[in-house]
């Protein structure tokens, strides 16, 4: 019996402890959660999802550091807790970008999309919680040649 009154009360805490807090003093508790700061959904006019292409990220600060992205579960993720600003680099053999990018609030997107040679740039900036970075999803409508 004791068992089964102790399930929701230790379900009940880790849900509570498992997003950032503030402690008594009011300073941040960060969770150990590994956040990724961007996904990057690509699809074309028909809304497939398209993977076959190379995205790659850099960050327009640290000119050392870039990072091609990871395909998983219909998306390219990458930038875990990278807060900062990057450029996009988008690159296809097959397809060309339209104009319809959009984005979640969270970021400062550029819309000025610069190609060249089957590459597709765009700028924006991943923010800061304190804790983690706040994640930023773009998506990116491709079309065939």
């Amino acid at each position: 019996m004791k068992i089964k009154l102790m399930l929701p009360i230790v379900t009940v805490f880790i849900m509570v402890t498992a997003c950032s807090i503030r402690d008594y003093n009011g300073d941040d508790v960060c969770t150990g959660e590994y956040a990724y700061g961007l996904t990057l959904y690509i699809s074309n006019t028909n809304a497939q999802i398209i993977s076959n292409v190379e995205c790659i990220l850099r960050d327009t600060e640290d000119t050392n550091y870039s990072e091609e992205l990871v395909f998983f579960q219909d998306a390219f993720i990458g930038a875990g807790e990278r807060p900062g600003s990057y450029k996009l680099e988008i690159i296809t053999t097959n397809f060309y970008i339209s104009t319809n990018i959009t984005t979640n609030t969270n970021a400062a997107v550029s819309t000025n999309i610069t190609t060249n040679f089957h590459s597709y740039f765009t700028n924006f900036t991943l923010g800061f919680d304190g804790c983690h970075v706040i994640p930023e999803t773009i998506s990116f409508t491709l079309t065939n040649y």
